[in-house]
C-alpha cells in the first residue's frame, strides 16, 4: 500500500482520539500520568514520528497541540523526503540530501551509513544490474567492510545475492523482501531523530512496550490485552 495509504489508516484511528471517543483514553482514564492530554501528545508523538505529516497536522488543529507540535515538527518535511527516496530506491540521493540537511549524521552514524549502502547494492540487484552491483561492492561496500567485522559479515551474507537469476526466490529474499527495506528505513528514521535530539522511538510505542513487559511480570500466565502498535500495509 502507498503511503497515501498508509496515512488513510492512520488517520481513521486517529479521528477518534480527535472526537474524544478514543478507547485507549477510556481505558486509562483512571491513571493520572495517562489523561487525555498526555493520550493526545502521545499519538501526536506517534503520528509524527513516523512521518503521517498531514493527519499529525489535522490531528494538532483538532486538539490545539500546535504549539506542543512545534519541536516535533522541526525537519518533518526533510525527513519524510528521505525516507520516501530510501523506499524508492534512490538511496545515493537520499545520502547525499542527508549530508546537507543533517551533517554529520551518517559519519558518526556509521551503522546506519553501511545499511543504507547495503540496500543500494540490494537495488542494483532488484533492477538486474549485476555490473553496478559488483562494481558498487568492491568500490563501496568493501571500504566500509574492511573498517569492521560486523560489516564484513553483513557484506558476505548479502554478496551473493549477485550469484542468483532471481534473487528474491533465493536462500536469501529475505534481503529482497519489503520487509527488510522498512527494516532499514525504520533505523534510518530512528537515526535522523536522535541526530536532531529527538526520541529515536516513539514514545507511544515504548510505553506499549514497557506496559507488555511489566504485565507479564505481575500477570505472567494472562496475556494483556493490549496489542503491538501496528502499521498497515
Amino acid at each position: 500500500m502507498s503511503l497515501k495509504g498508509k496515512e488513510k489508516g492512520i488517520e481513521d484511528d486517529a479521528t477518534n482520539g480527535m472526537n474524544g471517543e478514543n478507547d485507549t483514553a477510556d481505558t486509562v482514564a483512571d491513571d493520572p500520568a495517562l489523561d487525555a492530554d498526555n493520550v493526545r501528545s502521545l499519538v501526536l508523538s506517534y503520528l509524527l514520528h513516523h512521518c503521517y505529516v498531514e493527519t499529525a497536522q489535522a490531528f494538532m488543529q483538532a486538539n490545539s497541540l500546535e504549539q506542543k507540535g512545534a519541536k516535533l515538527t522541526v525537519g518533518l518535511s526533510e525527513r519524510k523526503v528521505l525516507l520516501e527516496r530510501v523506499r524508492g530506491g534512490d538511496i545515493v540521493e537520499a545520502m547525499a540530501t542527508a549530508d546537507k540537511v543533517f551533517p554529520g549524521l551518517l559519519t558518526k552514524r556509521t551503522d546506519v551509513k553501511f545499511k543504507l549502502l547495503c540496500m543500494q547494492f540490494i537495488e542494483f540487484v532488484r533492477r538486474g544490474d549485476n555490473q553496478n552491483a559488483l562494481l558498487f561492492a568492491q568500490q563501496e561496500l568493501n571500504t566500509y567492510a574492511q573498517s569492521d567485522p560486523t560489516f564484513m559479515i553483513t557484506l558476505q551474507e548479502i554478496f551473493p545475492l549477485i550469484a542468483y537469476e532471481q534473487p528474491e526466490k533465493s536462500p536469501l529474499a529475505e534481503y529482497m523482501s519489503i520487509e527488510y527495506r522498512e527494516k532499514v528505513i525504520a533505523t534510518f528514521n530512528s537515526a535522523i531523530q536522535e541526530h536532531q535530539g529527538l526520541p529515536s522511538e516513539a514514545p507511544l510505542e515504548t510505553f506499549l512496550r514497557h506496559l507488555t513487559v511489566a504485565a507479564s511480570v505481575v500477570q505472567p500466565d494472562k496475556p494483556l490485552a493490549v496489542g503491538p502498535v501496528k502499521h498497515n500495509t
